[in-house]
Order: C-alpha cells, then sequence, then structure tokens
C-alpha cells in the first residue's frame, strides 16, 4: 500500500465509533485516474533453456546425453551411407548437415536430462527442496483442519523439523552455487582474476539500453530502441564503399592439411562454460561435454565446406548492447555492443588460431604482450616500474608517449588484413580465415522486441572469438612497422639499451629521451584506418626531479608503488562493502566459504599486479595490517572480541600479505628471466645496471631493483648489485626446480624474520 499513497487524498480518522476496536475509522478519498489500472503488457513465455548444468556437474546425466547424441548421430550417418538416391539422401548438402547435426545436439540434451524448470528469483530449482517444500505444505493443510490438539502438534512437529531441514538445505545449496562462482574465477588466470571477480561483483540484472530518439527523448518502446542501436552500429560496422570478400577464392580443392577430429576435440574443450549461446542457440557444453562421433561429424563439415566450397551459416552474430559504466545515459555513442557468436565459429576459430600460433608469433615484434602465450599485464608494468628505477638511481630522463585508439577493433580494412595474413600463414589457414571474415552480420537482440534488425559487418574484425584479437595485433604489427621505420629519429646512447615500444593489444608506449612526432604516427597509422585519439594521448616524463609521473596509469597499474596500493585498497575495499551482507549474515554462509568469497572477489582485485610493488618494511606492515582488517570483516569479528594474528591467520588460512606479495614477486621475476632476452621487461633489467648519467646523492628511493636484493639478502651467496649478478640469477632461473628452490629459501627466510609478533594480542 506504501508505492500506492500517491492515490489518497483528504485522508482523515474519527474516534468514538460505536463498535469496540483498538483503531480508529479513517476516511479518504481515492483518485483512481493516477492508478495503472491496465496491466502491463505480457510478453511471450520464454523458451524452455536445457539444463546445461546437469551435464557438467552429474557424470549420470552426461553419459545419458552422450549416448543419446551418439545413437542419433549414427542413424543420420548409416542413412547417408545406405541411401544412394540424391533426391532422396538425407542432409546431403553442407549446410542441411550441420542444420541437421544442431537439432540433434538440441534433441539429445531435451530428452537425455529435459529442461531447467522456470524458477522464482532467489529460488533453486532442487528435486528435494520441492519434496520437502510440499510435504510441509500438506501438514500445514492438515494442521488448519485438525481440531484434536495433541495430534496439531505433533504435526506442528513435524512441521518445525521438515522446515529445518530446508533452511539447511538452501543453505547448502547456496554454499554450492557460491563455490562454483569462486572456482571459475579462481581457475582464471593471474591478471584475469581481477577482472572476473570485478564483473561477478557488479553484474546486474539485464535491461534494455536507455537510448534517446531524434527529439532528445528516452525511447521506451523495444522496437524503437531495436532501430535506433541498430541504425547507430550500422554505421560503425557497415561501409558500403568497402568490397566485399568472398568465402571462398578460386575452384573448389580440398584442405592440404584437413582439420581432424582431434583438432576439433581441443577447440571444444578450450571453450568455456556459462558463455550465452550464439544465434543457433547450441551452448558451448553441449559440444565439450560431445563424444567422438560428434568430432569426427564436425569435422567431416568443415572439410566438405572448402573441398566443395559450400558455404556454412555462422557468422551471423547476437549483438547485445550494454551501457559504458560512467558514462550518461542516452546518447547511443556511449553504447558498448557485446557479441554472441555460435559455438561453432568459435571452435573453427580456435583451431585456426592453433595452426597459426607459431607463424603469428615469428611476426610479431617483442614488444607486443596482448594475446600471447606467457605474455601479460604485469610484464608491461614490470617493464614500467624498471624503467622508473633507473631515472631514480641516475640523473637521466625517460620520456613516454602513450598513444589510445578509439574503437581500433572496428575499423581495421578486412582486405588489407588478409593481404597481410597471406605473408604470414599457410594456404590453408588463409582459405579458413577469409571464410571466417566474409558473410559475417549482426541481428541487434532487445528485450521485448517484437521483429528483428539483421545488417551486415564489413569493417573490423568480428569480436567474441579469441582469433579476432590475433588478427588485430598482426594488422597492429605491420602499421607499426612503418612507423618504425618513418621518419628515423636520433638515438642517443642509453636509448640503445632500454625498450623503445611497449604494447598490449592497442595501448602502445613509445619510450626515449624525447617524445615522438603524434601527427606522424597519425599519419602513418590512417593508412591503415587506425585512429589515435589525441585527446587521450598521454605524455609521461620518468625524472627523479617531478615524480607527477607515479599517477600515471598503464594497463589498470599506477606507475607509482604507493600510489597503486592506495588505489588497490580503495578499490578492494568498494567489493568488500559490496558484499557487506554476506559478512553479515554469518549463519548463512560457511566461514570458509567466506574466506573464499574474499580470497576470489576482493583479495584478488587487492593484489592485482602486486608483483610489481616494492614496498618498504613499513609499508608492508601496513599493508598487512590493512589485510587483517578486511579478514576480520569477513569473520564479523567486532570490538571488545579480541583474537591473536596468529590465530586469525591460522583461522583463515592465510598469511601475512607481505609474503604473499614476496612469493608472486620471485614468480614473476623467474617467469620474465626465461622469456626471450630481447622483450621490454629484460632490456629494462639489463639497462638499469648499464650506468649512463651521473649516480644521484642520498639514500636510494626503494624500488624493485632494490627490493629484490632486500630479499636476496636474506639468504647466503646471492646479490643483485650488477649486470653479473643478473647473468647468474637468469641462469639460475632457467632451470625451474632450482628457482623454485631459491624462492622457497626466501620465503621462508622472510617469514622467520617477520618483525611482528604474530602471537600478540591486537592492541
Amino acid at each position: 500500500m506504501k508505492r500506492n499513497k500517491h492515490l489518497l487524498t483528504n485522508a482523515r480518522s474519527y474516534a468514538g465509533t460505536l463498535l469496540t476496536s483498538d483503531h480508529k475509522l479513517v476516511k479518504a478519498s481515492f483518485k483512481l485516474e493516477k492508478h495503472k489500472l491496465c496491466r502491463k503488457e505480457q510478453h511471450s513465455k520464454r523458451t524452455p533453456k536445457p539444463n546445461i548444468a546437469a551435464i557438467v556437474n552429474k557424470e549420470e546425466s552426461q553419459r545419458r546425453y552422450q549416448n543419446t547424441l551418439d545413437t542419433k548421430l549414427s542413424s543420420i550417418t548409416s542413412d547417408r551411407k545406405n541411401n544412394t538416391d540424391n533426391s532422396k539422401a538425407r542432409a546431403d548438402s553442407v549446410p542441411d548437415r550441420l542444420k541437421c547435426v544442431q537439432t540433434i545436439i538440441k534433441q539429445s540434451i531435451e530428452e537425455s536430462v529435459g529442461c531447467v524448470a522456470t524458477a522464482r528469483q532467489n529460488k533453486h530449482n532442487d528435486e528435494e527442496l520441492s519434496q520437502l517444500s510440499k510435504r510441509q505444505k500438506d501438514i500445514r493443510v492438515k494442521i488448519q483442519n485438525t481440531k484434536d490438539n495433541n495430534k496439531r502438534d505433533r504435526l506442528k512437529i513435524d512441521r518445525n523439523r521438515i522446515l529445518h531441514t530446508i533452511r539447511k538445505r538452501q543453505i547448502k545449496l547456496k554454499n554450492e552455487e557460491i563455490e562454483k562462482k569462486i572456482e571459475g574465477i579462481n581457475s582464471a588466470k593471474c591478471d584475469h582474476a581481477m577482472f572476473k571477480a570485478t564483473r561477478l561483483l557488479y553484474q546486474k540484472q539485464f535491461e534494455n539500453p536507455k537510448v534517446e530518439d531524434q527529439e532528445g527523448k528516452l525511447a521506451s518502446n523495444p522496437n524503437d530502441i531495436l532501430d535506433i542501436v541498430s541504425s547507430h552500429f550500422k554505421s560503425k560496422f557497415e561501409d558500403k564503399k568497402v568490397e566485399e570478400i568472398t568465402p571462398f577464392e578460386g575452384e573448389p580443392k580440398p584442405l592440404k592439411n584437413p582439420i581432424t577430429p582431434e583438432e576439433v576435440r581441443k577447440s571444444f574443450n578450450s571453450l568455456s562454460n556459462n558463455k550465452a549461446p550464439g544465434e543457433d542457440q547450441i551452448h558451448a557444453e553441449l559440444l565439450k561435454y560431445g563424444t567422438p562421433l560428434l568430432d569426427q561429424t564436425i569435422a567431416d563439415i568443415f572439410n566438405t565446406t572448402f573441398s566443395k566450397h559450400e558455404n556454412l551459416d555462422i557468422n551471423t552474430g547476437v549483438l547485445i548492447a550494454i551501457q559504458k559504466p560512467g558514462k550518461k545515459k542516452g546518447p547511443p555513442n556511449n553504447l558498448r555492443p557485446i557479441t554472441l557468436l555460435n559455438s561453432l565459429r568459435k571452435a573453427l576459430s580456435i583451431i585456426t588460431l592453433n595452426r597459426i600460433r607459431p607463424f603469428v608469433e615469428e611476426y610479431l615484434s617483442k614488444s607486443q604482450s596482448g594475446f600471447r602465450p606467457d605474455r601479460s599485464t604485469a610484464d608491461v608494468v614490470w617493464t614500467h616500474k624498471w624503467l622508473a628505477a633507473k631515472t631514480l638511481k641516475e640523473d637521466v630522463i625517460i620520456k613516454i608517449s602513450g598513444i589510445d585508439m578509439s574503437a581500433a577493433f572496428d575499423t581495421i580494412d578486412r582486405n588489407q588484413l588478409l593481404n597481410i595474413i597471406a605473408t604470414i600463414v599457410n594456404e590453408d589457414e588463409l582459405r579458413i580465415i577469409r571464410f571466417l571474415l566474409s558473410n559475417t552480420k549482426i541481428k541487434t537482440r532487445i528485450n521485448g522486441a517484437t521483429k528483428t534488425n539483421t545488417f551486415i559487418s564489413n569493417v573490423g574484425t568480428p569480436q567474441g572469438d579469441s582469433l579476432s584479437p590475433v588478427l588485430f595485433i598482426v594488422y597492429l604489427e605491420h602499421a607499426l612497422k612503418e612507423v618504425r621505420t618513418t621518419p628515423p629519429r636520433p638515438i642517443v646512447k642509453y636509448e640503445k639499451e632500454i625498450p623503445n615500444e611497449i604494447a598490449y593489444a592497442d595501448d602502445v608506449d613509445f619510450i626515449g629521451q624525447d617524445y615522438v612526432n603524434i601527427n606522424e604516427i597519425q599519419e602513418t597509422l590512417h593508412k591503415y584506418q587506425l585512429k589515435v585519439n589525441t585527446d587521450k594521448t598521454e605524455f609521461t616524463a620518468l625524472s627523479k626531479n617531478k615524480e607527477d609521473w607515479k599517477n600515471a596509469k598503464k594497463v589498470g597499474s599506477l606507475i607509482g608503488d604507493l600510489e597503486d596500493v592506495e588505489r588497490r585498497k580503495q578499490l578492494s575495499t568498494a567489493a568488500l562493502n559490496k558484499l557487506y551482507h554476506v559478512w553479515m549474515k554469518g549463519n548463512k554462509l560457511k566461514t570458509t566459504t567466506k574466506i573464499q568469497l574474499y580470497k576470489s572477489l576482493v583479495k584478488s582485485i587487492l593484489l592485482y599486479n602486486c608483483s610489481t610493488w616494492a614496498l618498504t618494511l613499513t609499508e608492508e606492515e601496513k599493508i598487512n595490517t590493512f589485510h587483517r582488517k578486511q579478514l576480520k570483516k569477513v569473520l564479523n569479528i567486532k570490538f571488545p572480541v579480541k583474537i591473536t594474528n596468529k590465530s586469525l591467520y591460522k583461522k583463515c588460512q592465510e598469511k601475512p600479505l607481505s609474503l604473499q606479495i614476496l612469493k608472486a614477486r620471485w614468480n614473476l621475476f623467474g617467469h620474465i628471466l626465461r622469456r626471450d632476452s630481447d622483450i621490454p621487461a629484460n632490456r629494462a633489467t639489463r639497462a638499469y645496471f648499464i650506468q649512463y648519467g651521473h649516480k644521484l646523492r642520498g639514500r636510494p628511493t626503494t624500488t624493485l631493483p632494490i627490493v629484490l636484493n632486500r630479499d636476496l639478502g636474506l639468504i647466503d651467496h646471492f646479490r643483485l648489485h650488477s649486470t653479473d649478478d643478473l647473468v647468474k640469477i637468469t641462469e639460475l632461473a632457467k632451470d625451474r626446480k632450482q628457482w623454485r628452490e631459491l624462492s622457497a629459501r626466501i620465503e621462508k627466510a622472510a617469514e622467520a624474520s617477520q618483525t611482528v609478533n604474530w602471537d600478540a594480542t591486537r592492541q
């Protein structure tokens, strides 16, 4: 009734009624014209979703699905072999065979496992819970209809027992649900875990984007929103002046190296679970938990496509528009497109990527760290930290010109890309890439819309699969090769040693004694339809005299260690407060589950790129204190309750954060030393020990090389003072076993030398 208070007017109460009551008589007027008497338009019921979770979590359901799938696939295979009449042959053409296989996959999951029942929000689809709920409802009816007090009391006891069981079951299911999400985050790589945790923390129930019409008013009709969104992205992804790429070129012929079932299986296993399906509604799990017969069938379809030049309709993506965080709602430019691709297209992209990876690695510059194996944002930040340490040690200035590109993935010329790829990969892979870049269409999806809008996408790399970003960095590398050669600029002595370029995808930093000419770079990149956003171009000077560079952000981290730590503290505190209700409701979750939640959703944000931090002992103790405060919040430990540091760490199965940072630092150090000697991180490390300028007077600032040397000081026979020391440590790093032993010794010595008495009670 509270939400309808605005309907009441002239309300007043009267006392002195003739009836005995503890309420007064209330008289009021209702303005019903303000009330929505008509119910909202009911949208059509959603199509039942297959029970994907069953084949992932239950081996019995997985076997049933696989048996059903094999039976159906075997039947169509035998039909094709036995039926020689082309006019009556079942699924004779490649597109028809693909549709038949897709139908069989959907039928197999529905027949073997079934569909997920529609559940209300915050309710669980659990058979045991449903039975218990039904039993308690039946008992409740009996209680209401029973006049015998003794019998009613017994029924109440039985019902309370069932309700208690229901609550325990709900808590167990909630814990299992959270643990699955935690497992997904923990399985991610170090630098991906923070972003995965952030998405999980701040994800909201999906709603249609807010867009303005031509009059500047927010559109409310789903069909109008669909038209506005489609028109906006069509202008970005479709260029009628661009020459269309044909899926096939030349005469039909088989691939020299046909796609094998083993390649198909490897690509299926690489697909991620819990991802939205594309237009074909084939979930990745249905392929991932398929059978060898499915692998063989898909491999045959792919190979026949190229041997007969029969096109497959797998290049249509579903576009979901979401609001960019922190941007004004309304302008379509503030929308971010998310493309959902068909799982089979993703699989073919992975097969292609696995084939071209060696050629791409040979072609790319050592300076590129994005979308490459054994490279990450950590080695980019590591490079900047060593360059900063160089300027804090000697009287030299290193200038960084950082360029930012506008919608870089969406602007490249596909014909130019094919010409570049043709010089790198073999004929088979070039044919597959041509097919993947051709006939790409986008279908916009808006909830509640009664129509669909589909348009052609012929500009940029089709986003949504693992191949597209690799194609982009190849395209960018070709453009940067021209940037590096023109125009030539004088190189000072120390520029020969330090890295001249650091790149992560489209974030490129040019390093030198002077800033580069952005206009000349812009002209060169413009030839390749790459647009430099001059408003976001950053010029950073690393110097001892001016330290404003410490707040410069590189791939999510600040160059200054203290500044980055403070920012990480703020972000992790926000993440911790986001889960305030979880920490307070201690009876709903196990302590171990809450600690796992903290590690996955909060600590991963706090420790993002912590392996590059250089902290003094005092600063390490501060972050240890901050860590313990967060642990106490998680366990809901408040004054006057006291707990020793040692007991707190033991209860949470944690260690001081300084020890975890030390371990991460030495893991990354060894990882970088084992990489190619010409990557920027190794070049910056070597350049630090080569003196070019006058050594600065005074006490040295705590930097990454100084902290590494401090760590080595905890054990005997190792130091990091010179190039010779670096060479010895590099040789040691090549033997992983010896490096692990060295890291373990350092960690053990650091733990033994902790200045804090963990047995002391917190004051």
